[in-house]
Parts: structure tokens; sequence; C-alpha cells
């Protein structure tokens, strides 16, 4: 699947990504570390940005909540798979479920947001399970419990996805308010000078589109910062707090960012003549 995609990208005329020369593909461990990621991503019905910052910082109830319930899930479409849906149907789904993420497990690095391919795929694969459960079972007990677990899940989800909607939101809006702060730097800055933007220490960690801090929504390319302030003699560098400082910059102003998207001046100094 993955060749037939590269194959078709190639003859309209898309870049094609070779494993040779482009550092963002390759063969080897990272497809079924991949596969394992964007399968967990997809499984668990609380969000992954929880789990992420919890396993980063080594507070360990997210990780604990959502290793077990995945491992609950799991055991669920297995039991269901047994009980009435049949290996052959389960079979086709799973093949289904890997060619809609196939394209993406050559890739160093995966994101969530190539996870939300698979959900549809397991949606319905949980739902024929969760069916066949609840029919065969031989008592209240049982079904009451099959029911419950599919309240707890999809009410997870609907949470999870109402939560990352709400900070993809707040993201954008962060983003939006430090931007503009930004060009109107870049507007004022000196001819032939350089704006350095220091990322602060953070006290959560950056994950995917979820949780974004410091300069990271607002790092554009050169390009865009010349079309939004018509401004190609003032060049912007990004860096970090623990970063060493670049060398040999005309005339850099140094800003950071606090934490509710106030720029704050480091020190400037004066451009270099040339």
């Amino acid at each position: 699947i993955t060749l037939l995609y590269l194959g078709w990208r190639s003859h309209v005329g898309a870049s094609t990504p070779l494993f040779h020369a482009d550092p963002r593909m390759q063969l080897g461990a990272n497809i079924p570390r991949n596969l394992a990621q964007l399968g967990l991503a997809a499984l668990v019905p609380v969000p992954t940005t929880w789990i992420y910052t919890g396993a980063t910082l080594h507070r360990w109830l997210w990780p604990a909540l959502g290793a077990l319930s995945a491992v609950l899930l799991a055991t669920f479409l297995a039991v269901g798979v047994r009980s009435g849906i049949g290996r052959g149907r389960a079979w086709v789904w799973g093949l289904a479920g890997l060619v809609s993420i196939a394209p993406t497990l050559p890739l160093r690095h995966v994101s969530e947001l190539y996870a939300y391919s698979l959900v549809p795929v397991l949606g319905v694969l949980f739902g024929l399970a969760a069916g066949s459960v609840v029919e065969r079972a031989d008592r209240l007990a049982r079904r009451l419990g099959a029911c419950s677990l599919l309240v707890v899940v999809l009410g997870g989800n609907a949470l999870s996805s109402r939560w990352d909607a709400s900070a993809m939101n707040r993201n954008g809006e962060y983003s939006g308010r430090l931007l503009e702060r930004i060009l109107g730097r870049i507007r004022a800055m000196p001819h032939r000078s350089t704006l350095v933007l220091v990322d602060p220490k953070l006290d959560a960690p950056n994950y995917s589109e979820f949780q974004m801090k410091g300069f990271r929504g607002a790092a554009l390319s050169p390009e865009q910062f010349f079309r939004l302030t018509g401004r190609r003699d003032v060049a912007v560098r990004n860096t970090s707090h623990f970063d060493p400082f670049p060398a040999d910059l005309p005339g850099p102003a140094v800003f950071t960012v606090l934490e509710d998207g106030d720029m704050v001046p480091l020190y400037c100094l004066p451009a270099r003549p040339r």
C-alpha cells in the first residue's frame, strides 16, 4: 500500500520522499513502534496528551490509566471476536485498519493525528464486538457489565475529543496573539537586524497540536514572515533557553515569552555595519 501511495504521488508530480535521502523516512524498528503508538492512540479513551505529559514528568496516574484502559479494551475486542464476530471478519477489519495507516508507518516520527484514520475502522470492529458480547451474555450481571464498559468508553472518547478540540482552540488563540506581537516587533526592527525568539523553560512538554507553549505555534518560515511584514532584511531565529546562543548575528534583539503570550525583551544589541 505504501509503495502504491508513493508511486501515485510520483505519477501526479508530487514530491516523493526517498528513504536514502529523506531524514523523515526509514525502514526499520520505527515501523512496529509506529504501529503500536497509532494503535494505542486510537484505542485509549483518555486524552493522549495527559498520558504523554504524565510519562514525561514521571506522574504515572494517567499513563497507568491509559495502559489499563488499552488492556481492557483489547481484551473486550478479543472476547467479542471469539464469541461472535469470527476470525475471518476480524482479519478483514484489521487489514482495513492497517491499510488506513500504512503510508505513515515508515515515518521516523508519527503524530496522534495520523491515528484518526484508524478510528472509524476500530469503531466498527468495537461495535461488532460489543453487540456480540451483549447478545451472548447469559447473565444479567454480565450484560450490565458490558453495557457499563460501553458507556465508559463512549463517554471517555467524547470527553477526550472535546478536550482535544478545546486545547487546539486555546493554542490557536495563544499563537495568534503571539504572532501579532512578533510581526509588530519585526516591523519595528532596524535595517539588517535579527530577531531571536528564545523558548522559555516549560512546566509541561509541547505535544502535537494539543499542547503548545513558547514560540512553537508562531514559528513561520522566512518567506511567510516576509509576506506578512514586507521586511526581508530582518532575520528571525528560534532557539531554546538551554541551547547555545547563535553566534555572528547582525544586531540581535532577543526576546522570550511568558505564560500569557507576552513577549519580554532579554537584551538588544545595535545593528552591525555592513
